[in-house]
């Protein structure tokens, strides 16, 4: 090897350590896999920042008053792997790296930036958030809120574990749920579907309520979905069984007949003014002191309009009579 190739050798050797020794003050790593491995290694949880950091105002924002400072850099670590996933605009990622932010946006359904999610070791969502005015030592706080969720989660589960009633169990995991639903803002159907099937399952008299609380989300999210994609007939269907039903809560009937109405309004397209009126009075009186309940008069009420017009619109016209002279 020649004296040039050692010293470009070296020259490229000390820049990579230069690059590595930067990543690591700063405390932020950029691979999903490799942040897991750590986050297992050292017993931590996993803080993934979705961020677009050279257009998105609030995650600049967010940087700059939280992720820069000191404080942050001191306590944060102490629990969390920092893993940045980050969505530029001018500058350009490597194609693996964009390739992995792609899929893991797609899989962690982020909507808009910056999104902070807080995951256990092995990836499991159990709280988020995003932007917090007040500095780096009011947001260690709020994280550390949001970590109440995780605690609660795991006790939960533990505890299920050792119950010897299946009422018991279904009941400890819906804690576990209702505290990442509540406190971490994680739609457990989707993240939890496992936990939720398990509730399902060990509760199947109804005996604790939960099989028929968790079986009638699935129920409108599926509803949810056939309306979404333009299966207004299977939607309307679907929610005719469910309404069929005896029991339930009223103000989950009252959700499935309102998205009945709108099934029934779009596969009209926007014509049965009759048909959706009915299924609108329907799900009022299941629950009028509701947030839909109060507002459906006002639904109703364009609704009818439009029926009124249209009648006037189709009656027949008297004809004109001419008076002959004499």
């Amino acid at each position: 090897m020649s004296r040039k190739t050692v010293v470009y050798t070296l020259v490229a050797l000390f820049i990579s350590s230069a690059g590595s020794l930067l990543q690591a003050a700063e405390g932020w790593i950029t691979d999903y896999e490799a942040a897991k491995k750590q986050a297992a290694k050292e017993g931590k949880d996993i803080l993934m920042d979705f961020t677009g950091s050279d257009w998105c105002g609030w995650c600049i924002r967010l940087k700059k008053e939280v992720f820069s400072q000191e404080a942050f850099k001191k306590q944060a670590p102490k629990h969390f792997v920092l893993l940045e996933l980050d969505f530029p605009r001018a500058k350009k990622l490597e194609a693996k790296l964009k390739a992995q932010n792609e899929k893991l946006r797609g899989e962690f359904a982020i909507e808009g930036y910056p999104t902070i999610m807080l995951t256990d070791a092995g990836g499991k969502p159990y709280a988020k958030t995003g932007y917090q005015p007040g500095g780096p030592e009011k947001y260690i706080t709020h994280l550390a809120e949001k970590r109440a969720a995780k605690t609660v989660r795991d006790e939960s589960f533990a505890a299920a574990e050792k119950a010897k009633d299946d009422t018991e169990k279904a009941k400890l995991l819906d804690k576990a749920l209702s505290m990442i639903e509540k406190t971490g803002g994680i739609p457990v159907l989707s993240v939890y579907g496992d936990v939720v099937a398990r509730i399902i399952k060990l509760d199947s008299d109804n005996k604790a309520g939960l099989k028929n609380k968790y079986g009638a989300r699935f129920a409108l999210e599926d509803l949810n979905k056939k309306l979404q994609t333009g299966k207004y007939a299977e939607a309307i269907k679907g929610a005719d069984a469910y309404l069929a039903e005896k029991g339930g809560e009223k103000e989950m009937k009252q959700k499935v007949a309102f998205l009945k109405a709108r099934a029934m309004f779009m596969q009209s397209k926007g014509q049965d003014f009759k048909g959706t009126i009915a299924a609108l009075e329907a799900a009022r009186a299941l629950a009028p002191e509701t947030s839909i309940g109060k507002q459906i008069p006002n639904i109703l009420k364009g609704l009818k309009a439009q029926v009124e017009k249209q009648a006037g619109e189709n009656a027949p016209k008297p004809k004109k009579t001419t008076e002959k002279s004499e």
